[in-house]
């Protein structure tokens, strides 16, 4: 009786611990430099870091930010027991999944992000790679095999090519939003990983990139709340900026493009200030709300 109390009380604790870890898409200090060049200004390397963990609507995700060109607090990411990646997009009742690393070869899903036309994913071949450790690495198609009509001008059948390496992303797209690139700016943007690393250590760059800065992964920023509305925004002429309190004097909100062009900067007076949007394209765009040199705060805001 003894030893089957004690073979219960190992398997329950086990399996919190397998719990509690099981949820982390990358380790608890991984960073990523990434590339985000476009056809009509200089390039730009945003990096991302993990900086804690959330729970929501009871399960546990990675909290992941951009450090530059300017802090961004990106969709919470969770992995479940199955190697599928899932998004929680504050602007979708569901989460998004985003990777499935249990898929073998010829397995093939579709995504449908951030109200982005139709795109599917399929794996094309599965092996492993030697980095810091053997990892999985996956070959991938993105398909777009129709015309669509949700955006304007439609998106007519697209294929590009991608390479996945778990606990790392997508090495070809934004690791964050795989295939995000090839469906919301054809011919605009491009998107590379550039390095990634793990406790301080450089894991994998980019074989024409010389070198990999690593920033303080204990350096993390507080922010104020900002909420932009209506979110995403649909041509209604303008949005509402409210903060939680009012804002400092010379406070400037500046709108960024998904390559870290700025596209838009304002002054901001009170803590709800009406900003006008007559003209502008539709997509995902960045925002940060400063005083100074100071941070105030950030986000995303989508336009349909």
């Amino acid at each position: 009786m003894k030893k089957l109390l004690l073979f219960i009380v190992l398997t329950v604790t086990t399996g919190g611990l397998f719990a509690q870890t099981n949820f982390r898409f990358a380790d608890s200090t991984a960073q990523w430099t990434v590339l985000a060049s476009t056809s009509w200004g200089q390039p730009s390397t945003p990096v991302y870091r993990v900086v804690g963990d959330t729970i929501i609507a009871g399960k546990q995700y990675q909290n992941i930010n951009s450090l530059n060109p300017f802090p961004l607090a990106i969709d919470p990411i969770r992995k479940d027991s199955t190697s599928k990646v899932f998004a929680k997009s504050p602007f979708d009742s569901v989460e998004i999944m985003i990777y499935d690393f249990g898929a073998v070869k010829g397995d093939s899903f579709a995504y449908n992000t951030y109200h982005i036309p139709y795109l599917a994913c399929r794996i094309d071949s599965v092996d492993s790679i030697m980095l810091d450790r053997m990892r999985k690495r996956m070959f991938v198609t993105y398909m777009s095999d129709s015309f669509s009509t949700s955006i304007d001008p439609p998106l007519a059948p697209y294929r590009d090519y991608d390479v996945w390496i778990e606990g790392i992303g997508a090495l070809y797209t934004p690791f964050y939003l795989p295939g995000f690139q090839i469906v919301a700016n054809i011919g605009g943007p491009a998107f590379s990983l550039l390095c990634f690393s793990e406790k301080n250590t450089t894991v994998y760059i980019k074989a024409s990139y010389t070198s990999c800065d690593i920033t303080d992964v204990n350096e993390i920023v507080s922010e104020t709340s900002i909420k932009l509305s209506p979110n995403p925004y649909s041509g209604n002429n303008s949005i509402t900026i409210q903060t939680e309190n009012n804002l400092p004097p010379q406070t400037t909100f500046q709108l960024f493009d998904i390559t870290g062009r700025m596209v838009l900067q304002k002054q901001l007076t009170g803590d709800k200030t009406n900003l006008p949007l007559n003209e502008i394209s539709k997509g995902l765009y960045l925002y940060k709300v400063t005083s100074g040199e100071k941070k105030i705060g950030s986000g995303k805001l989508v336009v349909q």
